[in-house]
């Protein structure tokens, strides 16, 4: 049976959403990622800056692989992802994704979304989904 994943993160937590044919499963993963130490562009290369920024950077990288590691785990076996969320964060899972699978080793899409109620995440994975899920049941009937 066809696994499909729908994903809402942030810097603080994801909701991740596994579709089958016949169940859904909603889960939540909380990070350990610091608000105040956001640093854009993820690792900083510039060793002239300041010990400590340099330190606060790599920190934040490790809680991040971490965070993105507890939510690949969730992923595994699905055949396709959505991905929503605030811009950065979303666009630095994108290319951790691509990172572990390579360009065209995962199917998965994103759409940028501030804010969303639970049952409008749920709608929006659903109906993203719906065409391939039906297909799948179909497939499945004697």
């Amino acid at each position: 049976m066809a696994r499909y994943a729908g994903l809402w993160l942030d810097y603080s937590r994801a909701l991740v959403i596994i579709l089958t044919d016949g169940s859904e499963e909603l889960v939540e993963i909380k990070s350990e990622i610091g608000c105040g130490e956001h640093v854009p562009g993820g690792i900083c290369h510039n060793q002239r800056e300041h010990s400590g920024e340099v330190t606060a950077a790599r920190k934040r990288n490790r809680q991040m692989g971490r965070f993105f590691d507890q939510i690949l785990h969730r992923l595994a076996g699905t055949e396709g992802i959505l991905v929503m969320g605030v811009g950065p964060v979303r666009q630095e899972f994108s290319r951790f994704l691509r990172a572990q699978y390579g360009p065209a080793g995962r199917r998965h899409g994103t759409k940028s979304a501030r804010r969303i109620s639970g049952h409008d995440f749920y709608l929006a994975i659903r109906s993203h989904f719906a065409a391939s899920i039906s297909t799948d049941a179909r497939r499945m009937r004697p």
